[in-house]
């Protein structure tokens, strides 16, 4: 519970917590130059809008870390006790999924309607000689920094998670079993980060078909 809260207090404070850390962890990647320093510029420059975004990608797999981390602990603990106990997983999971597709359907949502501005901002890069590779490369960056902030703040509950579920059936006097969901953590992260990167390629698409001076000039 105190996990899922903090991230709730995280979703809330999205707006002023999440270009700071944007910025903060993804400083080394500058230093590559490319499409790399034009995604983190691009990404810093909408992270304010992005916030929410990401906000609710946080949220999906926080929950999912929380969860998953709970149910793994439990059955270790478990199998470890050799207790005759059924613990029913698929209530959970179906609950998890309804509210990740919400959340997810959100943050694309989000992003997506900066497509117009994505549109002039490719086709400036057309003029100082971007290729469409270029710029596909920088779409897929900027998708990745959004889901790697995502999953720096669902560090916090997963650990705070782990950490809790384990110390609570130890003190019951049940063994010490540390199970963190980092699998179903990551796996749920590969779905949100394509969900991004086809909503990012679609303004590359209406960029490079239309004459650079038509793109410009569209209000």
């Amino acid at each position: 519970m105190a996990s899922l809260l903090l991230v709730v207090l995280v979703v809330l404070l999205a707006p002023t917590l999440i270009p700071g850390l944007l910025r903060l962890w993804s400083a080394p990647l500058a230093r590559l130059g490319g499409p790399w320093l034009i995604a983190r510029r691009s990404a810093l420059w909408r992270s304010a809008s992005a916030a929410s975004a990401i906000g609710l990608l946080a949220l999906v797999i926080s929950f999912t870390a929380a969860l998953t981390t709970s149910l793994a602990t439990g059955q270790a603990v478990v199998e470890a006790a050799h207790l005759s106990v059924a613990i029913n997983q698929v209530d959970s999971l179906v609950l998890a999924a309804i509210l990740g597709a919400m959340a997810l359907l959100g943050a694309v949502a989000v992003v997506g309607m900066s497509s117009r501005s994505r549109q002039r901002e490719l086709a400036v890069l057309r003029c100082a000689g971007a290729t469409r590779r270029t710029m596909c490369m920088q779409v897929v960056i900027e998708a990745g920094l959004y889901v790697g902030t995502a999953l720096l703040i669902s560090l916090v509950p997963l650990a705070v998670t782990t950490t809790g579920e384990s110390l609570f059936y130890a003190r019951a006097g049940l063994p010490l079993v540390v199970r963190p969901g980092v699998g179903p953590v990551l796996l749920v992260a590969v779905l949100p980060f394509l969900a991004l990167v086809a909503v990012l390629l679609a303004p590359i698409r209406g960029a490079t078909r239309a004459p650079i001076g038509t793109v410009l000039a569209a209000e």
